[in-house]
């Protein structure tokens, strides 16, 4: 299986680099704030919050599927 990352901005402006092959889930929060978390292989802590929308990163994704 050969790596496939998609650049995404985390919640303090930081590029991240995020293998899609160990993507598990994107969920929206809608409280306090929306906020997208990107889950990725490992324990339930095992996510990064990005700024980029739900809609962004499901394109991103699937475009590098």
């Amino acid at each position: 299986m050969t790596a496939k990352f998609i650049e995404l901005t985390d919640k303090n402006d930081r590029p991240v680099l995020i293998n899609v092959n160990h993507v598990t889930s994107i969920v929206v929060y809608t409280e306090p704030e929306e906020r997208v978390h990107v889950y990725v292989t490992g324990d339930n802590q095992s996510f990064v919050t990005v700024k980029e929308s739900y809609d962004q990163v499901k394109q991103m994704v699937m475009a590098a599927e």
